[in-house]
Order: C-alpha cells, then structure tokens, then sequence
C-alpha cells in the first residue's frame, strides 16, 4: 500500500519581524513596537530556552520577533538582537533582586539583598598566604 503525503495548502503568514521593546508588563508579557510599521504596537510572549541563561530584557532594547497572523494571537519575542560578544570568563557576575545561593550538597552560600552573607557546610576552611583578617562590628567564636 502507497501512502500519499496530505497536501494541506499553507495559510500561516507569520513573519519575522525587527522591533523594539517598549514596556515589559508584570504578567511578563513584553509590549513591542514594530520597525517601519507606523508605531504598530504588539504584545508578545517571550520563547524560553532550554538553557536558564534567558537574556535580561530592557525598555528600548531590539529584539525579533514572531507576529502572528490573527491580530488576536500574540506576537513571540525570539531574543535580543546586537553584536555577538563573547563571554566575559575573567570576571562573572551573578544577580538577583532578593537572594543568591550557590549550593552543592550539603555546603552552600547564600548573600541576601540586607547584605548579609550565609556560609554552611561540614567543614569550613580558610587559607591566606598573607593575612587572614576577621572583622566585624562584634566576633562570637564557638
């Protein structure tokens, strides 16, 4: 038996477009305007990846896009457009509104927005070929 491939004409008209990023609402929905489309104004959801390095997302900032073809559907947001830049690896910095915590098993630490900075693990040891300075407003040993 001999089977057909179904021909279904293509109606999608989806198209890839330039825009730039005008407010980023707090549903997470970003609300673009479209390059060379009369201020055409488009809410949009952003493709995540599999990775979680998404990229930061700013007012003003290019970006392409996927609009849709019902003016009802949401546009996609498919990343920030600009330069390549290669990673920085001399220097790493790591952000986040309230709380960082780098964690391998049963060690980790924490620094919070306060400025406080939370070590635990097993075993803590510290090593300086100079000197190894403790300072705070009060020191409690043991």
């Amino acid at each position: 038996m001999r089977v057909r491939p179904l021909e279904i004409p293509c109606q999608e008209t989806k198209t890839l477009k330039r825009s730039t990023i005008v407010e980023i609402l707090s549903s997470g929905e970003i609300v673009i305007r479209v390059d060379g489309e009369k201020g055409q104004v488009l809410v949009c959801e952003f493709l995540e990846s599999s990775t979680n390095d998404q990229p930061i997302l700013h007012k003003g900032d290019r970006v392409l896009v996927l609009t849709p073809d019902d003016p009802t559907e949401k546009g996609c947001v498919l990343g920030r457009i600009g330069s390549y830049r290669k990673p920085d690896r001399k220097h790493i910095v790591i952000e986040a509104d309230e709380e960082v915590t780098i964690q391998c098993g049963k060690g980790y630490i924490t620094i919070r927005k306060s400025g406080k900075v939370l070590v635990k693990g097993l075993e803590i040891v510290s090593h300086a070929k100079g000197v190894n300075r403790i300072r705070g407003g009060s020191i409690q040993l043991n």
